[in-house]
């Protein structure tokens, strides 16, 4: 594997507050999106789970690192607004196919 990723770590005890499905679910919907094109990080699997835990339990996954700007608030253009309208309109489409 190649490339540069970003390892996210759940705090545990934020992590308890949630159902394990609830954070599957969310994980597997971002896999949809971007397999879809849009401009989401790749999660990365391992023995066929995107969500892992070290051996004490720490909770974690991986993902591929997508380099970008933030917008400056006030400051997006209108071809800037547009664009993220449209991503934001596919992921409401794929997350209702998902339900």
């Amino acid at each position: 594997m190649h490339g540069v990723f970003l390892l996210k770590s759940y705090h545990s005890d934020r992590y308890r507050l949630y159902d394990e499905s609830d954070f599957v679910r969310a994980l597997r919907w971002q896999s949809e999106i971007h397999s879809q094109g849009l401009p989401c990080p790749q999660i990365r699997m391992h023995q066929g789970a995107q969500l892992h835990s070290t051996p004490s339990g720490q909770r974690f996954m991986v993902m591929t690192f997508c380099d970008g700007e933030r917008f400056i608030p006030g400051q997006a253009t209108y071809g800037q607004m547009h664009s993220l309208g449209a991503a934001t309109g596919l992921m409401h489409q794929i997350s209702w196919w998902e339900r």
